[in-house]
């Protein structure tokens, strides 16, 4: 099981602090049927295998839904339901996708996102009447299933409060994370930093990790993952290029870590062909 732990400090961690209890009974309710992807998923990983870069910190709650494992078809739709009936109203933001409840610290959002392919609507539903949008990557997350991860907060008082979560592999937050930046959609300068800084310091997560790497080898010619692998390769093809250059900025030693982005995509790419 994957362990990953907040101390309360922020009004971000606070935020969290009050509003997962309100969604715990739903995760359990979904259980694997809904998996923990985004940043959270990414720095749940880069916490528990270290590569030497600070992990940020990324409080959102973003769940990939896999309507298979749920059930869900044009007459049984449970998802909007149990959210309402746990507080959680769609909308935020104007996005149906994006459902909140009030706290005393602002509104707790959760985003409910699918794989492309897993719906024929235009825009893509997680299930009838409820659009969303198509995750980079999360196709194949869903092949690759769940692992289990319980979050300890540490609360005021030497409070604890324990909330489990069905989270993407390894490989497959690394593939999420690579997709995304491939992708260009999020155009907005500092989400392509940190998104490009998740994806190569997962990729050097990965390395640590066999069976990430093991998947990833048998899973190779698959769109997303090889999508992934190929934007590895581009982006960080020299210390100079602009994917390089994105990690280097925001680092206390700008060419060593520029260096290092280019080591991690040359062994990443050589270990994937030695095992052909």
């Amino acid at each position: 099981m994957l362990a990953y732990a907040i101390h309360v400090q922020s009004p971000a961690d606070e935020l969290l602090y009050e509003g997962l209890p309100h969604l715990a009974p739903v995760l359990e309710e979904f259980g694997s049927g809904a998996l923990l992807i985004g940043g959270m998923a990414a720095i749940a990983w880069l916490t528990a295998c270290p590569v030497g870069l600070p992990v940020r910190a990324t409080r959102d709650i973003d769940l990939g839904i896999n309507a298979v494992k749920l059930g869900i078809s044009k007459d049984h739709a449970p998802v909007q339901p149990l959210l309402k009936k746990h507080g959680f109203k769609p909308g935020f933001g104007g996005e149906s996708f994006r459902f909140s409840r009030h706290t005393s610290h602002g509104p707790f959002v959760v985003d409910l996102l699918v794989a492309k392919g897993a719906s024929k609507a235009d825009p893509p539903e997680v299930e009838r009447g409820l659009p969303s949008l198509a995750a980079p990557g999360l196709a194949y997350a869903v092949l690759r299933g769940p692992v289990p991860m319980q979050l300890t907060m540490h609360g005021p008082a030497g409070e604890q409060r324990m909330f489990t979560f069905s989270v993407v592999t390894l490989d497959a937050a690394f593939v999420m994370k690579a997709t995304l930046v491939a992708s260009g959609s999020r155009r907005q300068a500092a989400r392509r930093v940190t998104d490009t800084t998740d994806a190569i310091m997962l990729a050097a997560a990965c390395l640590q990790d066999d069976d990430a790497m093991t998947a990833l080898a048998s899973h190779r010619r698959r769109s997303e993952p090889k999508r992934a692998l190929a934007w590895l390769t581009d982006a960080f093809s020299t210390p100079t290029s602009a994917a390089a250059r994105r990690v280097a900025d925001t680092a206390e030693s700008p060419a060593e870590t520029a260096a290092w982005t280019g080591d991690v995509a040359t062994r990443f790419i050589e270990r994937l062909n030695a095992a052909r």
